[in-house]
């Protein structure tokens, strides 16, 4: 029995989108350096809770094109 199975959200990538050209896409200055996190995607791992991201990552299932 596996107990974390259904807490998982599935995210499946888009045909040749990438993050670069996503709504959700955001940026944060640290210092020198510019560092990119999702807007919707969480993550246990950062300070913000936001999971971090790069331009070249596949898109999601959540993904929206900037207009």
């Amino acid at each position: 029995m596996d107990l974390f199975n259904d807490k998982e959200i599935k995210v499946s990538p888009k045909e040749g989108k990438t993050c670069l050209t996503c709504v959700h896409r955001q940026r944060w200055e640290a210092g020198n350096s510019v560092i990119q996190y999702c807007g919707i995607l969480k993550s246990n791992r950062t300070e913000n809770g936001k999971l971090k991201i790069k331009c070249k990552t596949k898109a999601c299932d959540y993904y929206r094109e900037n207009e």
